[in-house]
């Protein structure tokens, strides 16, 4: 199965509302529109629009009361819609499977019976002050306008690509304080936020020597299926190469006077909320 970015991922599982419809083609590719419907722990089905591509169909055109698991991502696009911006939101298909056939994780082998899912999960940050709702179970949920993380994954990718040319970088995080230098500098609209400063360079032969700073382990940093939260004991126990000389008490005291408490720390944190304001 293929990971990609976990700050936007869905999962799916449900049957088929409408065949594919073409809708455009890119880079030669064709892509086509079709419906899912997904229930929700409430009853609630969800019909949610999708996008897949030709390749992805592989040939085969899913018919209405097809039973499919897939996993993609959320693409919000504006139209023009009686004079007025309208959003849309659909879910890129990435991988798609029937039920009765292979699957990876063995969920859609044909054994057992079928069940809904119904997931998303996204990182980003908030572009617009949330409104409350309820569901049909009576809980609150905050209509959000999640403006995900594309810019840091396509870093990511500039950082993997001018690594296999031997070009190291540096994420400089500090771009997010001082927003009005930021601004001026920049030369910044409203509304834009500068969320990754990445600076290339040339490591010298004594940098590629030198060795990597020492991490915690993996099996206090890799959660499997879930989050797995850690006692006390753990918790030293993970950080505790970082504490060694002067104590684990002392140690996160300093830490958290470091990063949390600092003059750094507080504009950072105002600077945000500055950029923030625009939004609501």
């Amino acid at each position: 199965m293929e990971y990609f970015g976990e700050e936007n991922r869905v999962h799916l599982s449900g049957r088929i509302l409408t065949a594919p419809v073409f809708s455009h083609k890119t880079y030669g590719e064709a892509f086509y529109l079709m419906m899912l419907g997904a229930f929700r722990k409430s009853g609630c089905e969800d019909r949610i629009r999708l996008i897949v591509s030709e390749r992805i169909l592989g040939g085969r055109s899913p018919q209405e009361g097809d039973l499919v698991d897939l996993y993609g991502q959320i693409r919000t696009y504006n139209r023009e819609v009686n004079g007025k911006n309208h959003l849309e939101i659909n879910v890129f298909v990435r991988e798609l499977y029937y039920w009765g056939e292979e699957h990876p994780d063995g969920v859609f082998n044909g054994y057992g019976s079928f069940s809904y899912c119904n997931e998303i999960s996204l990182e980003g940050f908030l572009c617009k002050v949330p409104v409350r709702r309820t569901s049909p179970l009576g809980r609150e949920i905050c209509d959000l306008m999640l403006a995900v993380t594309d810019t840091a994954i396509a870093a990511q990718n500039a950082v993997v690509a001018a690594e296999s040319f031997g070009i190291g970088s540096c994420y400089i995080g500090d771009i997010m304080e001082n927003c009005d230098t930021q601004r001026s500098l920049l030369h910044l609209p409203d509304y834009v936020f500068p969320a990754v400063m990445l600076v290339f360079g040339w490591p010298t032969q004594q940098q590629k020597d030198r060795p990597k700073p020492q991490r915690c382990a993996m099996e206090h940093i890799v959660h499997e299926n879930g989050y797995r939260t850690m006692d006390g004991a753990e918790l030293r126990d993970t950080f505790g190469y970082k504490a060694s000389t002067s104590g684990f008490d002392a140690w996160c005291t300093a830490f958290h006077n470091r990063k949390y408490d600092s003059g750094f720390a507080r504009e950072m944190s105002r600077s945000v909320a500055e950029y923030l304001e625009q939004y609501k």
